[in-house]
């Protein structure tokens, strides 16, 4: 059989497919639409970028990638192989293809695989939960109990470290770490500081992991580092100038008997107490519905285990890094408003708390935790 030469290129390198060429564009749902255009900038325009705000960015990235696609649509003998259904169902890629026809031809008589429940074949075995329980262990039991055996019980990881990719939990943790070392530093913005201080907690993380990065995947992470960590430096230093004698904690850990966690922002004053849980991304904070329906136990179980003395609280919710609007808090405090951060540049929904409303659902959060809790508890032979 002859050798076929060719080349893999991802959706950004489009651009550098020479003309006339066989090409096969793959796309499955673990290439979501509206990430494929980060590509990477010059200083310059990454800082006239920045101005524009994360939102307008995305947009920008976008319509240059789908503008990229259709231009090798044109140049290029494309042959496009997507999963079945996605174009109905990812707004991303449904917006990429619009109005570009297509000779589809389906895959028939696939072969299935036929799948063994590996659990239901093991020997059964005797679990003794440990405590205490974290509200994140807690929310993978409710979630998917086998989950919860498999990485708990099993100690399976399913987090493999890869060596020359830093991924979005490492990022995060690296954004996370710039928030709060620049705050226990800094009284107001400083652009050298942070910017000092994201390369270091880069290139800890990089050494921590022994991870290497080529030029353009280090620059990109950097760019974001930068970006995502002012986002909720910026926001914080508004926060409080609103608040009466604020202490920042960060990373601060709470045991309340059988329960334990640690929250990324505990900010006490010397009217009452706020919680803040730092989001890399809007994918990562619970809808509304699904916090008001106890789906989603972080921020309730925060509200009911965390030693607030005799103040109550202020406020509460997700902080998001990426997009401060798509941020999820909640106030039971005038001052902190919609149109407090408003005056501030910052345009957040902040989501006002109902006094009696807000006992009956803590009333209601602690029977479902609870009874979440002796189901785990009882449910020891796996």
């Amino acid at each position: 059989i002859k050798p076929r030469n060719g080349k893999i290129f991802s959706f950004t390198d489009a651009v550098d497919i020479e003309n006339d060429r066989n090409v096969y564009v793959c796309i499955n749902s673990s290439h979501s639409a509206f990430k494929l255009a980060a590509s990477e900038y010059s200083q310059e325009v990454a800082t006239l970028l920045s101005s524009l705000g994360p939102r307008r960015r995305a947009e920008l990235d976008f319509l240059k990638a789908r503008e990229e696609f259709r231009e090798l649509l044109k140049r290029t003998k494309v042959t496009v192989l997507i999963e079945e259904g996605l174009a109905e169902h990812d707004l991303g890629w449904a917006e990429m293809l619009k109005g570009i026809d297509f000779n589809t031809e389906k895959q028939l008589n696939e072969t299935r695989k036929s799948r063994t429940d590996l659990l239901n074949i093991s020997p059964r075995k005797n679990v003794d939960i440990k405590l205490p329980i974290s509200p994140s262990r807690l929310q993978t039991y409710i979630d998917c109990p086998r989950k919860y055996y498999y990485q708990f019980n099993e100690k399976i990881n399913e987090k493999a470290t890869r060596r020359t990719i830093l991924e979005a939990r490492f990022i995060g943790e690296i954004e996370h770490s710039v928030v709060e070392k620049f705050l226990k530093k800094e009284s107001s913005w400083n652009t050298q500081s942070h910017q000092v201080l994201c390369v270091e907690e880069l290139h800890k993380m990089l050494a921590k992991h022994k991870i290497v990065l080529q030029r353009s995947d280090y620059l990109s992470a950097l760019q974001e580092i930068r970006l995502y960590s002012k986002n909720g430096i910026t926001f914080l230093l508004g926060l409080k100038e609103m608040l009466p004698d604020p202490v920042f904690l960060f990373e601060d850990k709470y045991i309340d008997g059988e329960f334990a966690g640690r929250v990324d922002l505990i900010i006490k004053t010397s009217i009452g107490t706020g919680i803040l849980d730092f989001k890399r991304s809007g994918a990562s904070i619970p809808t509304k519905g699904e916090h008001e329906s106890f789906d989603k136990i972080q921020l309730w179980n925060y509200l009911r285990h965390i030693d607030k003395g005799s103040l109550d609280y202020l406020f509460w919710g997700y902080l998001c890094l990426r997009d401060i609007s798509e941020s999820l808090i909640y106030s039971a405090w005038d001052e902190v408003s919609s149109t407090k951060f408003e005056d501030l540049g910052f345009e957040i929904k902040i989501h006002k708390v109902d006094d009696e409303k807000m006992k009956m659902d803590q009333a209601e959060f602690i029977q479902k935790e609870n009874d979440a809790f002796v189901r785990l508890k009882k449910d020891s032979s796996w």
